[in-house]
């Protein structure tokens, strides 16, 4: 008799959440359950077009049980909660996202899961990990650094052949343990087994937070600069249109030399900030955003990626700037700036693109509290 499937609740049917749940469902060792708040009756009605180069295509995905609210979902025990709503905690903390489920009603009903979160930024679960002490003596939180471009519109999730997530135990502060415990790489094991045989390229790390850093320094500055521009990352780097090419983002032969001086220059010197900060929490040169001119090697491996006729993706925090809504700046933006508050290491270059930032999220949020 084969071992029973794993229960799996995915908070958010956003373009992340979407992937992930069907690659759960396509290992055969997962139910897959779903919350889609804005988009449940579009995906109740019409289901989801997975289009991935990936993981293929599928018309009409649902997932095993799918509800339009946390509450309606707290019905049953779940082995993990996989969070990939957006993380905007001046907003709405993700422990009020969850609290459904961290009342002491389920826990006392079904216990507590095991809940993994898939959202950008650094630091992002020490929210959630303190609510959860209230209502368990040993919360279980994993961390997630995913690399992956995909995106969404209506019902229809687009992805390209990219993908890589690591997966690890939330440790507080702790940034330089290099072994699991028994228990946490029996909890990391059974999520993994179940997304790597859906096709996903995950991976097992006890140090996750340097890998957590690793992915936030590449958001801090391409999605920074894209930001305080206002423009995608093909403004830094892609060539005017040549021989009947069409595309409408390019650096104009005007300011090439400028941009690649100081634009570019300043994406260096935004990426040394995080590097004395990452040298400070301990992560040893052997990291690759680490070595010797790794600012350098990350400007060219953009300029490859984006150089093409048909690059076309945007960091989420352009597209929620673009559509008015609040932006993922405190756990990119404003973690960073804490942490080397915190270890004494200056960051001048992240400071000052978070201080207009600010600005930036502060009149949004006017503008919607006036609505």
């Amino acid at each position: 008799m084969g071992a029973s499937r794993l229960e799996v609740l995915v908070v958010g049917l956003g373009a992340i959440g979407s992937i992930y749940a069907y690659v759960l469902d396509a290992s055969g060792l997962v139910n897959v359950s779903a919350v889609a708040r804005s988009n449940f009756d579009l995906i109740k009605n019409q289901g989801l077009h997975i289009k991935s180069e990936k993981f293929g295509t599928k018309e009409g995905w649902r997932p095993h049980h799918l509800y339009s609210s946390i509450g309606a979902a707290a019905v049953k025990r779940y082995d993990y909660v996989i969070v990939t709503s957006k993380c905007v905690p001046e907003v709405l903390p993700t422990s009020k996202i969850l609290e459904p489920l961290l009342c002491d009603v389920y826990t006392s009903a079904y216990g507590q899961p095991t809940y993994v979160l898939f959202q950008n930024g650094f630091d992002i679960e020490r929210e959630l990990y303190e609510r959860l002490r209230t209502v368990t003596e040993r919360p279980s939180v994993i961390s997630a650094a995913l690399h992956i471009f995909t995106n969404q519109a209506g019902a229809v999730v687009n992805h390209n052949a990219y993908e890589e997530l690591y997966l690890g135990v939330y440790r507080p502060d702790d940034y330089t343990t290099t072994v699991n415990s028994v228990e946490e790489q029996y909890t990391l094991d059974r999520i993994g087994r179940a997304l790597k045989r859906g096709g996903s390229k995950t991976n097992i790390v006890p140090e996750v937070q340097r890998y957590k850093f690793d992915k936030n320094m590449r958001n801090v500055v391409f999605s920074g600069l894209c930001v305080l521009t206002g423009y995608p990352i093909m403004a830094l780097f892609r060539p005017p249109p040549q021989d009947g090419q069409s595309y409408e983002v390019y650096v104009h032969p005007a300011h090439t030399e400028l941009i690649e001086e100081y634009s570019l220059g300043l994406a260096e010197d935004i990426f040394e900030d995080c590097v004395r900060i990452g040298h400070a929490m301990g992560i040893p040169d052997s990291f690759e955003c680490f070595r010797p001119g790794a600012g350098r090697a990350l400007v060219e491996m953009m300029r490859k990626m984006f150089t093409c006729p048909d690059a076309s993706t945007k960091p989420s925090t352009l597209i929620d700037l673009e559509k008015g809504a609040p932006m993922e700046i405190e756990p990119v933006w404003g973690s960073v700036v804490r942490l080397a508050k915190r270890l004494e290491v200056a960051a001048p270059h992240v400071k000052m693109m978070y201080s207009i930032m600010l600005v930036k999220q502060n009149q949004i949020m006017r503008k919607r509290a006036c609505a």
